[in-house]
């Protein structure tokens, strides 16, 4: 499992299944190396980039509800694929 799951602002995945609600996955995450190859071919390609992008600096941990800009240094790493 990857920082990249979300439940509607309900904090973290136990408080989610508790009410009833679906921690779900990005459609494009780094949880495996499948997954991360593909992610990174198409910020690489430029194609909606920025989306990756937001989702990487809103991670905040493992079971955990993304925060907006919560890691803000990730995004060096995003900017250099791009590049």
């Amino acid at each position: 499992m990857d920082a990249t799951y979300a439940c509607e602002d309900l904090g973290d995945a136990a408080s989610c299944a508790a009410l009833g609600g679906e921690f779900v996955n990005a459609p494009l995450h780094f949880d495996n190396i499948g997954q991360a190859v593909v992610a990174v071919f198409v910020i690489s390609t430029g194609d909606n980039w920025q989306d990756i992008m937001y989702r990487g600096l809103d991670a905040t941990g493992e079971d955990r509800e993304p925060a907006t800009d919560f890691r803000k240094s990730y995004a060096a790493f995003f900017v250099l694929a791009v590049v």
